[in-house]
């Protein structure tokens, strides 16, 4: 199960972005991630944009009254990074995207290893596929518009 919480504001092609990401599988992560993005129009066809993260903190205790965010570095290291890089062009009556992402975590003890690592290359990848199907949505929703 994968789910994400958010808001965002902008000042011209720069976004600042709040996002809570949740993953539920043998263990369940909930992590509050702060990002800045930028686009940039290329030519009137063609942008770019590129996103990283500027705050990552996992929360302990998600959803119950005593649920508080463990300090930034001081936490499970399931992801501690996130970065994306985004290439987007208008041409052949569509819209193609290229995007890159990054999402880096922390050592993971050997002990716990069978258990976390799926979970830390499972995240990215779903972060992504959620950040794609928003993509598209919007697309479509403006289209109609």
């Amino acid at each position: 199960m994968f789910g994400s919480r958010n808001y965002w504001r902008h000042n011209g092609n720069e976004f600042k972005v709040y996002l809570q990401l949740y993953r539920k599988s043998l263990v369940t992560v909930v992590v509050n991630v702060n990002l800045d993005i930028q686009y940039t129009l290329i030519e009137s066809s063609r942008a770019m944009s590129r996103s990283y993260s500027t705050r990552i903190a996992e929360l302990e205790n998600a959803g119950k009254p005593e649920e508080h965010e463990l300090p930034v570095g001081k936490d499970h290291g399931y992801i501690w990074r996130l970065y994306s890089y985004w290439r987007i062009e208008e041409k052949d009556d569509g819209v193609y995207l290229q995007v890159e992402s990054v999402a880096l975590s922390r050592g993971i003890p050997w002990v716990l290893a069978w258990l976390i690592n799926p979970l830390t290359k499972s995240v990215p990848r779903e972060v992504l596929l959620h950040l794609l199907r928003a993509t598209r949505l919007a697309i479509t929703t403006a289209k109609e518009l």
